[in-house]
């Protein structure tokens, strides 16, 4: 309890915001309207065009899963609810700059998080799928940059 109140509003914030894992949607409208138009050709080097595909084909290969995050976010918001009360819940979604909660209403908190015991079994797939999130994005940054480096080099015509 002594960390909660040192801490009271990070973790009360962190009640509300845990359970979300935010996934940029990778989008290649670009390449699509180059293939349908009938375009694709515009790129010249077929080594280019071929890794331009695999990527967008990795980035959706990869979207397969996020089905498993939406059920993980979907239980931790069903688990979580009551814990905190309607007002605390819009005090932490105003992004208000302190929540100014009591120490009365953070033991509330504390003791109704406490009693979820269906909320802390989650915890740890929560945790792990934000894991497997930042491998995953990590993965697709790197993929990117070798593919932005492919482009600048085909560019500059290294």
């Amino acid at each position: 309890m002594d960390l909660v109140q040192k801490s009271s509003d990070y973790f009360v914030t962190s009640i509300v915001i845990a359970g979300y894992t935010y996934r940029p949607s990778i989008s290649n409208h670009s390449f699509d309207e180059l293939k349908s138009s009938g375009r694709l050709a515009l790129i010249q080097n077929e080594e280019l065009r071929v890794s331009i595909a695999k990527y967008y084909d990795f980035v959706h290969s990869q979207s397969q899963w996020n089905f498993l995050a939406e059920d993980i976010q979907l239980k931790y918001y069903e688990y979580s609810r009551g814990v905190l009360n309607q007002d605390q819940l819009n005090k932490v979604t105003s992004e208000s700059v302190t929540l100014n909660i009591s120490k009365k209403q953070l033991e509330d908190i504390s003791q109704r998080f406490l009693y979820k015991k269906e909320f802390h079994s989650l915890l740890p797939q929560v945790f792990q799928q934000k894991q497997e999130t930042i491998i995953s994005m990590d993965d697709s940054k790197e993929y990117a940059a070798r593919l932005k480096l492919e482009i600048q080099n085909e560019i500059n015509g290294i």
